[in-house]
């Protein structure tokens, strides 16, 4: 990419630390470490797909991680890359010395990213979530060769470690694999463990499509996350990400705090671009005549009740790369897993008065409160896209709150038991509309608004010609 007349290095989908601080578009949100710190033993952020989830994660392993060398002797901090990466770019978490010395490189770390757990049945999903144990525990070879283990112990870290020997491991070994895994590592360090946990909810959504037991991996994993941290003392603190709230997947393990996307400004601000650090970068890219444009396009996520917005940095920097008139982060964000339920008039019709209510007036769509997903809600979806039953009142208010959970929809007023939402952007807007009308479409079913659809043609529209 140039600017300037010079060759700059951009990353839009990566999520390591390590190539973000070489991009020039960087964002130095790096005192989400201290926040981490501050927040209660397990905290668990949903968030939708692109805003950071997963970055935030690789911040505090880097910061969080003790690094040793091959037989499991700590290496002196300064000596590591994740010091020179904090230290030589001079990272904001630096700057607070008190807390960087007294926390930084001082944990075992446990990473276990859920993103490949498999569900299109459940022995694939077990099969793959050996997979990802074993990858965990390969990151600490180091303990095959303890002498502060037993030998038993050493056993039990090599079956979990092997490929093959983990197979023959019973599924209640697997839900106590990682507290199992915590144990070795304080025995052998002395020290409580990080434990991190990305895209735990993954499997859920997608096994929700494809795969009728989902209700057994759904029971799997409780059992993981009770075994993991209800009974075990051996781990400092955790972070998990998800993008949907599924309840009874975290109330049954009591000590987990969910914080939902918007939900708590102290954690809002690192999951997105706030408004100064967006208009930093359309400084940095000379394009700050384009703020207006950007905040109609990837703005308007808030909290209920707050002035402040957050934009989609994914839907900005693409623009900043290829400003064309497109959509860029709405046809990513995961509307595609149950798009096809916008075939029904019910549920395309109350998309439509959200897109009409977008381009008029803004006052939203009032609904039922609802404060996260039972699996076999989530289930439900695919009952009706194969059309074994019918769409009801229920199932188009649980269509539009998963939306929400999705990052398609934000919310403007809440109450006790009534909800307003509404389409936060035009990126949005145009995403919603597209996708509707492909599937109306489809079934030759056309029904939109005469007013929407002619709004929608106009050649205009996107981003006011070529370009915003």
């Amino acid at each position: 990419f140039y600017i300037k007349g010079k060759f700059i290095l951009m990353y839009t989908s990566t999520h390591k630390l390590k190539n973000l601080v070489r991009s020039y578009h960087f964002i130095d949100k790096t005192d989400f470490v201290e926040v981490f710190f501050r927040s209660p033993p397990i905290t668990m952020i949903t968030a939708p797909r692109r805003f950071g989830k997963s970055a935030n994660m690789d911040i505090v392993r880097r910061f969080c991680e003790m690094r040793v060398d091959d037989e499991g002797n700590k290496v002196r901090r300064e000596d590591t890359k994740n010091y020179k990466l904090f230290s030589q770019n001079n990272l904001r978490i630096f700057k607070n010395r008190v807390f960087f010395d007294r926390h930084f490189g001082n944990y075992p770390v446990i990473f276990l990213s859920f993103k490949e757990l498999q569900s299109q049945d459940h022995r694939s999903f077990i099969y793959t979530f050996q997979n990802i144990v074993t990858i965990a525990y390969s990151k600490h070879q180091y303990l095959l060769r303890s002498s502060k283990l037993s030998e038993d112990e050493r056993k039990v870290f090599a079956m979990f470690n092997d490929d093959d020997e983990i197979e023959e491991a019973s599924e209640e070994a697997l839900y106590s694999s990682i507290a199992t895994l915590c144990h070795l590592l304080y025995k052998h360090h002395g020290n409580n463990t990080i434990i991190l946990l990305d895209e735990i909810d993954r499997s859920l959504q997608e096994a929700s499509v494809v795969n009728p037991q989902i209700s057994k991996a759904f029971i799997f994993l409780i059992d993981f996350l009770l075994a993991t941290f209800k009974r075990n003392p051996f781990f400092e603190r955790a972070l998990i990400n998800g993008r949907v709230r599924f309840t009874g997947f975290l109330s049954n393990a009591t000590q987990i705090t969910t914080i939902p996307f918007l939900s708590d400004p102290t954690f809002s601000k690192f999951y997105g671009l706030t408004d100064t650090e967006m208009r930093n970068l359309l400084e940095k890219f000379n394009m700050t005549e384009k703020i207006k444009h950007v905040k109609f396009y990837f703005g308007g996520y808030q909290e209920y009740g707050s002035s402040s917005q957050m934009y989609n940095l994914y839907g900005i920097l693409k623009y900043l790369i290829s400003p064309k008139k497109k959509m860029y982060w709405g046809p990513t964000g995961g509307i595609k897993r149950f798009q096809r339920v916008l075939m029904f008039e019910e549920t395309s019709d109350a998309v439509n008065d959200l897109l009409v209510d977008f381009q008029e007036e803004k006052k939203g769509m009032e609904i039922d409160f609802k404060e996260g997903f039972r699996v076999d809600e989530i289930k439900r979806f695919q009952l009706i896209i194969e059309r074994k039953t019918k769409v009801t009142d229920i199932d188009v208010e649980m269509y539009l709150h998963y939306l929400a959970e999705m990052g398609y929809l934000i919310v403007i007023k809440k109450t006790k038991f009534r909800t307003t939402l509404r389409i936060p952007n035009m990126d949005v807007q145009g995403t919603l509309y597209i996708t509707a009308e492909k599937n109306l479409l489809k079934q030759g079913e056309h029904n939109f608004k005469k007013y929407c659809a002619d709004f929608f043609i106009k050649p205009d529209f996107y981003f006011g010609g070529d370009a915003i």
